[in-house]
């Protein structure tokens, strides 16, 4: 379990950065591109959230790799982890599913009208 929270916190840091840097040097202006907004609300409102499991996380990947492995630690970092925040973590998933969809559809773009002579 702690290689895979390796792999998704670096994922998570590395999606973060790239979210950051694309937003600020896209020409999607988001007044006329309202999924782009969504989707960037969606995404960082989160991010207390992914920054308190992933402490939860850390701890538990220094404690089996460089500290002495208790089972009663990892149980209750364990059950810190699947009960943190109650159950804003899976209503982040669902967040980060909904961006997805958001950035297929594109819902709340703004299209040009072509003015008739």
């Amino acid at each position: 379990m702690n290689y895979s929270s390796i792999i998704t916190l670096i994922g998570y840091f590395a999606v973060f950065l790239s979210g950051i840097v694309f937003l600020s040097t896209t020409d999607l202006r988001m007044k006329e591109n309202g999924w782009l907004m969504m989707s960037a609300l969606l995404f960082y409102m989160f991010t207390p959230v992914e920054v308190y499991t992933s402490y939860l996380d850390g701890r538990m990947i220094t404690a089996e790799l460089w500290g002495t492995p208790e089972p009663s630690l990892f149980r209750e970092l364990l059950i810190k982890r699947l009960g943190a925040l109650k159950g804003l973590p899976f209503i982040a998933l669902l967040c980060y599913g909904t961006i997805i969809a958001l950035a297929i559809w594109q819902p709340m773009k703004k299209r040009l009208v072509p003015q008739s002579s």
